[in-house]
């Protein structure tokens, strides 16, 4: 609502600005117009998307089937595939935890509960990188995923799953998922959502896997109850 009185007035102020001006030129208006209409509407994106990705409405509770069917995963063999990468050459999950081990977080890229964790993961790849390989499975089409990346500031490679399979098979349903696979090639953990408690935890866990004290994550803007993703299988 801000953002579109904003534009509105902008609008008033240029055409009165031309309207009792009778000497600037037709070049300068237009000019004047094309920057008040690209303002306006970085403007409206810009609050539209706060609100989307901070709305308590796009987050989806963490039921116990989810939490029980996440923990059955424990130690099991980690899933291994060829995916497209984003923006970079192909991934071979397999050589992720083949020398140490990896962290796969499951994205989707309309997904706001995906937009909302991002920073979270970006913050532990920053931290944890050279001890963890990270790695975003994203499901999605090449310019959405390719447009994700740079919306989010993505500090990890990222590859598709475009048609969820992989998330099939390591029984994740939900986005907002993340998996820690061990250089034995099994699942150590995998977590089915994010919350303030669930990012604690997996940031110690990280730490840990990593051999280092765990960065202090600032952990605003996530949820105080426990809440996965959107659906991966729709």
């Amino acid at each position: 609502m801000i953002a579109a009185s904003f534009l509105m007035v902008s609008f008033y102020l240029a055409w009165s600005a031309f309207k009792y001006n009778s000497a600037m030129k037709s070049w300068y208006f237009t000019a004047v117009v094309v920057a008040v209409l690209a303002l306006g509407t970085a403007v409206l994106w810009t609050k539209s998307n706060n609100i989307n990705i901070q709305s308590e409405d796009i987050r989806h509770p963490l039921t116990d089937s989810l939490r029980e069917g996440a923990e059955r995963q424990k130690l099991k063999s980690a899933h291994d595939a060829n995916l497209p990468g984003v923006d970079a050459a192909d991934v071979q999950l397999s050589s992720l935890w083949k020398y140490k081990p990896a962290l796969l977080i499951f994205t989707l890229t309309e997904c706001p509960c995906s937009m909302q964790a991002q920073p979270f993961f970006n913050s532990m790849a920053n931290a944890y990188g050279e001890k963890i390989n990270f790695l975003a499975v994203t499901k999605g089409s090449k310019v959405d995923c390719s447009n994700y990346r740079v919306n989010l500031t993505v500090s990890f490679p990222m590859a598709r799953d475009e048609h969820g399979e992989v998330a099939k098979a390591y029984d994740v349903p939900n986005s907002a998922y993340s998996a820690l696979i061990g250089t034995d090639g099994k699942i150590t953990k995998l977590w089915p959502g994010y919350s303030k408690k669930l990012l604690t935890e997996i940031n110690e866990t990280l730490a840990k896997t990593a051999g280092v004290e765990p960065i202090k994550l600032d952990l605003r803007g996530a949820p105080d109850e426990d809440a996965t993703g959107c659906s991966l299988q729709e």
